[in-house]
Parts: structure tokens; sequence; C-alpha cells
């Protein structure tokens, strides 16, 4: 099965919104792809119009490390990052492009200012709004390997500089642990 992840709080109604109509019509089409929904938005009113096959996961609240280690947990193949265009959210940072990359997924993100500079050197597949089940369609029937792949090395090589000068998680190795989180951050999934 293909697993296709959004998570987010109870303030992401209207960016569920705006993928909705594609999930929908995945699930219609594509008996191989599972959706979940991860955090408070899995309890918005939006979230019913999806039908109960539908995984919705609870919250982790209170401890940051402790929902990241259970994003990576899920094993998405797909994490979505749609966002409505609005004065809001162009003052957003890419964290939601982050957290799943960091747990592995490969991410289709809202055509906005946020993700741009991430889709600009492929990081992430860019989604205009009548583009999301085009899109999803896609990463669904190529398999996935080189988004993820790409991800990982985007996001290890990113924080190799931070953890081999001690500012992020070295201990006393840093050489050691840069390479770790690098291999780390280089899904299993990726591996063909």
């Amino acid at each position: 099965a293909v697993v296709v992840g959004y998570m987010g709080s109870a303030s992401h109604g209207p960016d569920l919104e705006l993928v909705l109509p594609a999930l929908e019509a995945l699930l219609a089409r594509r008996r191989e792809v599972r959706v979940e929904l991860f955090g408070s938005v899995a309890r918005l009113p939006q979230a019913e119009r999806l039908p109960d096959a539908v995984v919705r996961r609870d919250v982790v609240s209170g401890d940051y490390a402790a929902f990241r280690r259970r994003l990576a947990d899920l094993q998405w193949d797909i994490g979505l990052a749609p966002l409505v265009a609005s004065p809001y959210n162009r003052c957003k940072t890419a964290t939601k492009w982050a957290e799943y990359a960091e747990a592995g997924a490969a991410v289709v993100a809202s055509d906005v200012e946020v993700y741009r500079l991430r889709i600009a050197c492929g990081a992430a597949a860019p989604a205009s709004p009548s583009q999301w089940t085009q899109m999803l369609t896609r990463l669904v029937d190529s398999g996935m390997p080189a988004p993820i792949l790409l991800n990982g090395l985007i996001w290890g090589l990113w924080h190799a500089p931070l953890i081999l000068t001690g500012q992020y998680a070295a201990g006393s190795h840093p050489m050691l642990a840069a390479c770790l989180f690098l291999t780390g951050t280089v899904d299993r999934k990726s591996v063909v």
C-alpha cells in the first residue's frame, strides 16, 4: 500500500479543504492507496467528508521530539503540505516540509511562497489547487524513490554543518554523528 498522510492542527481546516477533492479521487480510483490524518486536523468537520477507511491518528502534544518520532513511525510514503494562499500563510515557514522530510516522506506542497525554494530545488512536488489529484497520482504511479531520497539527502546535508560544529546533537563524536544522521535521513524505502 502507498500511504498518503496529512498532519496538522485544527487551524488547518481551509488547507485540508484544498486537498480533499484529490484525496477523495485518489481513494475512489486506487485501491493500493491508504490515507491517514494525524493530529487534531483529523477531527475537523472537513475530515468527515473522507470515507471511514481513512485512518485518523491522535495528536501528540506537549513533546515535539515525541511528535517527530511518532510521525516517523507512521512511515508515510507521501506527506501533504497544502496551504491556502493568504496573507497569514505568507508568514509561515516550511516546518511541515522539514518534518515530513525528516520522517522520510516525499512531499507534495502547495505552490506558494513558503515552499517555492524546496520546489525549485526538487525537494517537494508542487501542486496548485487544480493539480493535487494529478500530482498525487503521478507520485503513486512513480513508486516515489527519487523524491524520498532527495528529501533525505537535503535534510541530512542541511544538518551536517550544524552537527559538525556542535550546534545540533553532535555529542562527543561530531563526524560520526553527522554520518549517522545523513544515512539515517535517507529512508530505507528509497533504496530500490
